[in-house]
């Protein structure tokens, strides 16, 4: 539930297996209810020129995705990564930061999600302290 002026944030990176000559377009998309937005696609993306951790070899590197609702009310946030035609190379979405920020006011409302995740890094750091101190 968002009021209107609230601002959507999140940083993202699309990852992609698929070359631009192969011809194949994967894309990512964010959708707000029942308006979907493309982030990026396979054309959209260049060499990894670093030594990447993951298999993917080409990437946008990270962006900032920004939204301001114009109306107050209950939205639907969908955040993914379509592979289009072939199985042989994957595409992928990593995102980061996501939250709702009001305008004037310096406190953010992490993505509920986000919330419970760090609770349950923290009760698994919890757990393995108190069983090596055992």
């Amino acid at each position: 539930m968002v009021e209107a002026g609230d601002v959507l944030t999140f940083d993202w990176n699309f990852l992609t297996e698929d070359g631009n000559a192969q011809g194949f377009n994967d894309f990512a998309f964010v959708s707000l209810s029942q308006t979907v937005q493309e982030l990026a696609d396979t054309f959209s993306t260049v060499p990894v020129s670093f030594v990447s951790l993951t298999e993917f070899e080409n990437q946008t590197g990270y962006k900032t995705f920004t939204y301001t609702f114009q109306t107050a009310g209950t939205y639907s946030l969908g955040i993914g990564v379509t592979d289009v035609t072939d199985g042989s190379a994957d595409s992928a979405l990593l995102v980061d930061n996501v939250s709702i920020s009001r305008p004037g006011d310096s406190t953010t409302v992490p993505e509920p999600t986000s919330l419970l995740g760090i609770l349950a890094v923290g009760a698994l750091g919890f757990g393995s302290r108190f069983l090596r101190q055992n």
